[in-house]
């Protein structure tokens, strides 16, 4: 997503860079060193990082939640004095269940509080995230202010103009597109193909994944790892039906690249999508874990390809609204918008 509101920013002659806080061959990057998943950076980073943006008056400060990205939040913000934008595309999921987790929620809780205060603006992806988030800080109404939805987008060269059309001769091709992990519902994905091994369906998966090849062996699904932006759009094209059986997410962008292909999405039953996209008209869902429904579903799909056609031209339609035009704008309102706050200051 960073990237693409980079490119957005270029194409309306933004001058904008990119600095990864983790290593990245295809951009200016902070060399770091490990310790779990905490960054421990080296002397000269800060330097580094100043030189980078000394020309700069705003700077979109895309979230990761370690003490390592708050260290330079707050070199950026307080001795830099630079505008921040935070963006966070995560979600706040504070779990209890053990000690680990239980610190892992607490650095969270002081993150999200810490930058909330001293960010100019937050964007959040959806507004039950924002909420989500907003329910775990100080000075809510403050914050809420200074609070703002953009959802993920699209470039509009990556939507088609042809619905699929779903003959009853054909077999019915189901694809599966993430990281293939428990969390992601991929073992429910795999519950699935199993029990329909005598339907007239094809299993893909695309992703990476925490296991051997080998595990997938007995379970009839098609395994593509390594692939790039353009293969993903050909295997789109040539699939019917996005199974998205994740268990968490904030806004997947699996959703809207294959509603641009035209795919009929078979979803999780999760909050924060049901904002934006409405049963029978976009997809069909179940509640996570539910194998046996997502079952149904496709047994249905079988048996009434016209309802089929009917989604795919919907998700082409409805997919205009999460075009780069609408939605990477906001981002550059964002950026005029405190410069004109800079500016009634210095009067």
């Amino acid at each position: 997503m960073v990237k693409k509101i980079h490119q957005f920013m270029q194409k309306e002659k933004l001058h904008s860079d990119i600095v990864c806080l983790r290593k990245n061959s295809d951009y200016n990057s902070i060399s770091t060193k490990n310790f779990f998943d905490e960054q421990i950076p080296h002397i000269w980073v800060f330097k580094k990082i100043r030189e980078s943006i000394k020309n700069v008056k705003v700077v979109y400060f895309h979230y990761i939640f370690n003490f390592f990205s708050l260290l330079i939040f707050l070199y950026i913000k307080v001795i830099l004095r630079k505008k921040v934008i935070a963006v966070f595309h995560t979600n706040i999921n504070g779990v209890w269940l053990s000690f680990k987790k239980c610190l892992y929620t607490i650095r969270k809780f002081i993150i999200v509080n810490t930058v909330s205060i001293l960010a100019d603006r937050l964007v959040f992806l959806t507004n039950r995230q924002k909420w989500k988030f907003l329910k775990i800080t100080f000075m809510k109404n403050k914050i809420a202010q200074k609070s703002l939805v953009i959802n993920n987008f699209i470039e509009d060269d990556r939507i088609t103009k042809f619905p699929k059309i779903f003959e009853k001769w054909k077999k019915l091709r189901c694809i599966c597109v993430g990281r293939l992990t428990k969390t992601k519902g991929f073992f429910d994905f795999c519950e699935v193909v199993k029990k329909m091994k005598d339907f007239p369906i094809e299993f893909s998966a695309v992703g990476k994944s925490e296991h051997p090849l080998q595990w997938f062996a007995s379970r009839n699904i098609v395994y593509l790892w390594n692939v790039n932006q353009k293969q993903i759009i050909e295997l789109y094209d040539q699939n019917d039906i996005l199974i998205f059986p994740s268990y968490r997410e904030t806004f997947g962008m699996v959703i809207l690249e294959a509603m641009a292909r035209g795919l009929v999405v078979v979803c999780s039953n999760l909050p924060p999508i049901r904002e934006f996209f409405i049963e029978w008209r976009n997809w069909f869902i179940f509640e996570p874990g539910d194998t046996e429904k997502i079952k149904n579903i496709l047994d249905r799909a079988l048996k009434d390809r016209d309802v089929l056609t009917n989604i795919s031209k919907n998700n082409i339609e409805d997919i205009l609204q999460f075009v780069s035009k609408k939605k990477a704008s906001a981002y550059v309102d964002i950026y005029y918008e405190l410069l004109k706050e800079d500016d009634k200051k210095n009067i």
